[in-house]
Parts: structure tokens; C-alpha cells; sequence
């Protein structure tokens, strides 16, 4: 089966052995820390973006769940890049159909890194924001292009 871009990129994640242990070693963390953070997450965005709480639950429970879990599954499976890019593409196509935009993908990483080193304190570094940023960066990267026909833009069918 041919790689796509995307699984090029997603082999990129654990080309650093070193990387991938520190990305790996936070998720005890995240388990840990995961329902506070994921709160934080969602409290800040809908406080500094009120217009995207509409595309959400009123109860969040399940919700934040999804989003924990998520995060999980992408370090668990970095070493497995296909799964990990079916898994996301599937996902980008889903928010795609609850209206999430492009624009949005950054607003989310950047938040989820604020709230990661919020509720993790000390145990939060520069070396580890760096991947996870890297990290979520890809993981937006695939599910926006999922979204996009071949060779084109982003489908305008959620602007119209």
C-alpha cells in the first residue's frame, strides 16, 4: 500500500526515539491530569470564542472524554502512522460536518497547550510544549486535509 504525505509526516513524529519516550511518559501525566485539563480547555475556549459553543453538547462529559482519549490514542499509536491517519482523517471529515473550520484547528492546539501546562505545573517544559506542539500541529494538518479534495482547497460546503 503507498504512503500518502501524511503518513510521511506522521513517521517524522517518531524518527526521534527521545521524542517519542517524553510524548509517551506525559501521557501518565495526561491520564492524571486529563479531566483538569480538558475542562480548562473547554472553559477557555468557549470564555475566548463564544461563537464555536454552539457546535457542542450542552453536557460536556462525553465530549471531554472524546477529546482525552484522542489525545491518548495519537502518542499510543505514533508508532503505528497508518492507523493513527485513517483514525484522523475520519475525525477531520466528522468536525468538518459540526462546521469546524481551518482557523479553528490552531485556536485548539494553542489552547490545549495552554491548558496542558497550566494543569501540569512543573512537570510541563519547553522541550515538551515543542512536541506536543509538533505533535498536534500534524495531527490538524491530516484532518484538515482530509477535508480538502485532491488538489484543491478546503470544501466550502460548511461556509455556504
Amino acid at each position: 500500500m503507498p504512503h500518502g504525505p501524511d503518513d510521511r509526516r506522521l513517521h517524522h513524529i517518531g524518527v526521534d526515539p527521545a521524542a517519542y519516550q517524553r510524548l509517551n511518559a506525559s501521557l501518565g501525566l495526561l491520564r492524571d491530569k486529563g479531566p483538569r485539563i480538558v475542562g480548562t480547555f473547554y472553559s477557555r475556549l468557549f470564555e475566548r470564542y463564544p461563537g464555536v459553543r454552539s457546535m457542542f453538547p450542552t453536557d460536556m462529559a462525553s465530549q471531554q472524554n472524546k477529546l482525552l482519549g484522542s489525545l491518548v490514542m495519537v502518542v499510543e499509536h505514533l508508532r503505528d502512522p497508518e492507523h493513527v491517519t485513517a483514525t484522523l482523517q475520519e475525525l477531520g471529515r466528522k468536525h468538518e460536518g459540526y462546521g469546524a473550520l481551518p482557523e479553528h484547528y490552531p485556536i485548539v492546539c494553542s489552547l490545549l497547550l495552554e491548558s496542558m501546562a497550566a494543569e501540569l505545573g512543573t512537570a510541563w517544559n519547553d522541550q515538551l510544549e515543542s512536541e506536543w506542539s509538533q505533535a498536534l500541529t500534524l495531527v490538524s494538518q491530516i484532518m484538515i486535509d482530509a477535508c480538502r479534495p485532491p488538489g484543491g482547497s478546503t470544501s466550502a460546503k460548511t461556509r455556504s
